[in-house]
C-alpha cells in the first residue's frame, strides 16, 4: 500500500472521504487491477458516494452515503462495476437499512490491495461493523 492509501485509509471508517483522493490511489490507468467504471462512478457523478454498507440478510453490498436521519442514497456495489456512471441511484428509508453494516473501513483496505479481485472474496475480505458501533 502506498503512503497516500495509508493516509485515505485512516479516514475512511464513518466518514465522508472526499473521491478526488480515493480516485488519486485506485486510477485504473495507473494500475490495471482497479475498476474502470468504479472510477468512472466516483469521479463524474457520484463524488461523495463512498461509503460501503452490506446487507446482512443477503449479502449485498452497496456504496452511497448515510444520511444523519438514517435515510441512505447509493447503488448496489456489482452493478456500479458492471455499468459505471449509468447505474441507478436510490434512496433507501431508514426502516430498510437499519440493519446494514458498515465495511467501509475494510472493504476500500481490500480494494486497495486486490483490486476488481475483492468482488470474488466479499464477504470473506471484508469485516463488518454494525452502523451503531461506528463512531463519527
Amino acid at each position: 500500500m502506498i503512503p497516500e492509501q495509508e493516509e485515505i485509509k485512516s479516514q475512511l471508517v464513518g466518514g465522508h472521504i472526499p473521491v478526488q483522493a480515493i480516485n488519486r490511489c485506485v486510477n485504473p490507468r495507473l494500475d490495471s487491477k482497479y475498476s474502470f467504471n468504479l472510477y468512472q462512478f466516483l469521479s463524474h457523478k457520484h463524488k461523495y458516494l463512498t461509503n460501503i454498507f452490506q446487507d446482512p440478510s443477503d449479502q449485498k453490498i452497496y456504496i452511497g452515503l448515510r444520511e444523519p436521519d438514517g435515510a441512505w442514497y447509493g447503488a448496489i456495489l456489482k452493478e456500479v462495476f458492471e455499468k459505471g456512471s449509468k447505474v441507478k441511484i436510490c434512496s433507501y428509508p431508514k426502516s430498510w437499512t437499519q440493519s446494514w453494516n458498515d465495511i467501509t473501513f475494510s472493504w476500500w483496505e481490500g480494494y486497495f490491495n486486490l483490486g476488481t479481485a475483492i468482488m470474488d472474496e466479499v464477504p470473506a475480505a471484508v469485516k463488518a461493523v454494525p452502523f451503531e458501533k461506528v463512531k463519527k
